[in-house]
C-alpha cells in the first residue's frame, strides 16, 4: 500500500493531536511527549509505581522508638516493619498474620527474660558459699539452736528471693539473705530453719516439753510460739503468740501475745542484744504467763 507524503504528514499530525492529554504530565521528558497516548500512559504508570515502592522503602527504613528495642536492620525491626505493612494492607489474612506475629514476638521476649531469671536463681542455689559465709551461718545456727544445714538452706532461699522478688532499696543480695536468716523462726510459715537436737534436749531438760491443752474448746500446743497471721486477734499489734498453762486444770490456758511486728530481732548483734536485755531485764524475765518472758526468750 502506497502513501503519499501529504497523507503521511496528516497521519503524523493526527497522532500528535491524540497525545495532547498527557503532554503536560511532568513525568514525561523530551521526546516522550510526542509518543502515542497509550505509550505515554504506560511510562507515567511505571514511574508512579516506582515512586510508591520507594515511599514504602522510606517508611520501613524509618527508625523505631528507642524503647521498642528494635535497632535498624535487626530481626525485630524487620518483624515490626512486616507487621505494619500487613496491617496497612487491610487484607483479613495478612492482618490476622500480623497479630499472630506480634504475639509470638512478645511471648518469645517474655520467655527469654524468664529463662534468664531462672538461670540466675539456679546459679545462686548451686553456688558454693564461701568459707567465711559458712562460718558465719554455722555460728548463727549454734547461737540460735538451729541445724547448720537448715540455716544454709534459709540463706540460699534469701539469695534467690533477692533475684526474683526484690528487696529493700540499697540492699545487696547477701545482705538480704542474711536478713532473712536473722528473722527466720520455725514458727513462721515461710521459714525452713529447724531446731537442732541439742536445742530440743535442752528444752526438755528445762521443762519446756511441748504438750497439748484445751483452750476455748479446742486442743492447742502449749509453750510453742507461732506467728500471728492476718485475721487473727492481735495482727498488726504483736508479732507472735503462745499458749501457756495458767493453772492445774487442763483448760487453765491463756494466750500471751508478744513482740513488735515492725521491729527486727537482731540477736546476732551483740550491742543490740545487750541493749534489749538491759531494757527488759532479761536476766530475770519473770513467769511464762508474761510477754516479757517470751520476748527475752526470742532474743
Amino acid at each position: 500500500m502506497e502513501i503519499s507524503k501529504i497523507e503521511l504528514r496528516l497521519l503524523i499530525q493526527e497522532t500528535i493531536k491524540s497525545t495532547v492529554k498527557y503532554n503536560s504530565n511532568p513525568r514525561l521528558k523530551g521526546g516522550q511527549r510526542k509518543l502515542p497516548d497509550n505509550l505515554q500512559k504506560a511510562i507515567i504508570d511505571k514511574k508512579e509505581e516506582k515512586k510508591e515502592s520507594h515511599h514504602d522503602i522510606e517508611e520501613s527504613d524509618s527508625p523505631h522508638l528507642k524503647q521498642y528495642g528494635a535497632p535498624q536492620g535487626s530481626k525485630r525491626d524487620k518483624q515490626l516493619d512486616d507487621t505494619k505493612a500487613d496491617l496497612a494492607s487491610k487484607d483479613p489474612k495478612r492482618v490476622e498474620m500480623a497479630y499472630r506475629r506480634r504475639e509470638r514476638m512478645e511471648r518469645q521476649e517474655r520467655d527469654k527474660n524468664e529463662s534468664i531469671v531462672r538461670l540466675v536463681v539456679r546459679h545462686v542455689l548451686s553456688e558454693d558459699l564461701s568459707k567465711k559465709t559458712k562460718a558465719t551461718l554455722a555460728k548463727k545456727a549454734k547461737e540460735r539452736g538451729f541445724t547448720a544445714g537448715s540455716v544454709e538452706k534459709e540463706y540460699k532461699k534469701g539469695l534467690a528471693a533477692w533475684a526474683t522478688s526484690g528487696s529493700r532499696k540499697g540492699m545487696s543480695q547477701h545482705q538480704w539473705a542474711m536478713a532473712r536468716v536473722n528473722s527466720a523462726n520455725p514458727s513462721k510459715s515461710w521459714a525452713v530453719v529447724k531446731k537442732s537436737k541439742a536445742k530440743k534436749e535442752a528444752a526438755d531438760n528445762l521443762g519446756e516439753i511441748l504438750d497439748e491443752a484445751e483452750y476455748q474448746g479446742k486442743k492447742v500446743k502449749v509453750n510453742k510460739p507461732t506467728a500471728i497471721r492476718k485475721g487473727q486477734t492481735g495482727y498488726g499489734k504483736k508479732q507472735d503468740k503462745v499458749y501457756v498453762k495458767d493453772g492445774p486444770k487442763e483448760d487453765d490456758v491463756k494466750v500471751v501475745r508478744f513482740g513488735d511486728p515492725d521491729s527486727e530481732i537482731r540477736r546476732d548483734n551483740p550491742k543490740a542484744k545487750a541493749s534489749f536485755d538491759a531494757r527488759h531485764n532479761c536476766k530475770n524475765p519473770g513467769p511464762k504467763t508474761k510477754a516479757r518472758y517470751w520476748s527475752c526468750k526470742a532474743w
